[in-house]
C-alpha cells in the first residue's frame, strides 16, 4: 500500500506481515506529523498503539496532507488566474 506523504511523496507500506507493517506505519506516522506539524510526535510510544489505532492515525494524517496539498493547488491556480488578469 501507498501513502501519500507530502507533494510528489509516497511511503509504501507493507502489509504483508503485521510486524513489518507496524514498523511501516510508524516510520510513516513519525514522518508525515513531522511535515503536517514541524515536529515529531516523541510522546507518543507508537509500539503500544493497536495495528487499528495505527492506521487509522496514519490515514488521518494523509488525509490532512492530501487536503493541504489540494489548497495549496486551489491557491496556486488563483494566483496565476489573477497574474494572467493583469497581464
Amino acid at each position: 500500500m501507498k501513502m501519500t506523504f507530502a507533494p510528489g511523496w509516497t511511503q509504501t507500506i507493507d502489509t504483508t506481515d503485521e510486524g513489518r507493517e507496524r514498523v511501516d506505519l510508524a516510520s510513516y506516522i513519525s514522518d508525515t506529523f513531522k511535515v503536517v506539524n514541524g515536529i515529531r510526535p516523541r510522546w507518543w510510544d507508537l509500539r503500544e498503539w493497536s495495528i487499528e489505532d495505527l492506521r487509522a492515525e496514519a490515514k488521518s494524517l494523509e488525509g490532512e496532507v492530501v487536503a493541504t496539498i489540494q489548497r495549496e493547488r486551489a491557491e496556486e491556480a488563483r494566483r496565476q488566474a489573477e497574474m494572467a488578469a493583469h497581464h
